[in-house]
């Protein structure tokens, strides 16, 4: 009966073992290929891109999508995350200046393959600033 149960036991783990390495070869490979693919740029002296921003007319404010990095079961995921921003001037017709800027420290998007939505986890572009 013993050797039975083991059998069994080694069976089992067998299977979970199998199903781990299945798994992890489809979150390296096939999963991350599935993921919209983002273009990465910074914050720089409260400058943001205007085509990096849109108007929310349900908030009645602009709103500018950033890439915060996690940790996650097999490595790091990028997730996009919605930030307001509230006191803002035009600079030019290609930026603005947002005043209160210590709120926007991660990357901000600036151009993704397919429509993204705050919470969607995104692969980095090759070559994206990170820094």
């Amino acid at each position: 009966m013993k050797k039975k149960m083991r059998v069994v036991y080694t069976f089992i783990a067998v299977i979970y073992f199998i199903a781990v390495i299945f798994a992890t070869v489809y979150a390296q490979t096939g999963y991350i290929g599935t993921l919209p693919s983002v273009e990465l740029g910074r914050v720089t002296d409260g400058r943001i891109p205007k085509n990096c921003t849109w108007y929310d007319t349900e908030k009645e404010c602009l709103r500018v999508n950033t890439v915060v990095q996690e940790d996650g079961p097999w490595g790091k995921r990028y997730i996009i995350h919605t930030k307001d921003i509230l006191n803002y001037r035009e600079l030019d017709e290609e930026s603005i200046v947002v005043f209160g800027i210590t709120e926007i420290k991660e990357p901000i998007m600036v151009s993704a393959e397919r429509e993204v939505f705050s919470g969607q986890e995104v692969r980095l572009k090759t070559g994206s600033n990170r820094g």
